[in-house]
């Protein structure tokens, strides 16, 4: 655990995606969200949307950009996700699932930050890819 506080971040409840940042540098870190019954992105079969599975990632490296930018003294704005490559999904997450999201910076061309990405439950991997986020 950081320290972290979600207060820091960009979204807000219903959207916040993330509960707590296990780990973050420079190069990426290690979220962790309880999906629970109010999230929006369940669906009626009580799964998680696929979108659901892309934002937390998105999240993920939102809240390690906004850690690393407190630790330096800054304020993190935000971002907006602008683009996705080789996302793949390997599983479904459902109510009660904890879920671990490590992401790692690829670099940046101006504003827009590449990361890849990959979310699990446990030891399962539910999916994988390469993300564009774009910083405002």
């Amino acid at each position: 655990m950081t320290g972290f506080h979600l207060g820091l971040m960009f979204h807000r409840p219903p959207m916040l995606m993330v509960d707590d940042l296990l780990e973050s540098d420079a190069g990426g870190g290690t979220a962790v969200l309880t999906v629970r019954a109010n999230n929006i992105f369940l669906g009626a079969n009580g799964r998680l949307s696929r979108v659901g599975l892309m934002e937390i990632i998105a999240q993920s490296f939102a809240a390690t950009e906004a850690y690393q930018a407190w630790l330096a003294g800054t304020v993190k704005p935000g971002g907006y996700l602008v683009g996705l490559d080789n996302v793949t999904f390997h599983g479904d997450a459902t109510v009660g699932d904890t879920l671990t999201t490590k992401v790692v910076s690829e670099g940046n061309i101006d504003r827009v930050a590449m990361v890849s990405g990959e979310t699990r439950r446990g030891e399962t991997l539910l999916v994988t890819g390469k993300f564009r986020l774009y910083s405002v």
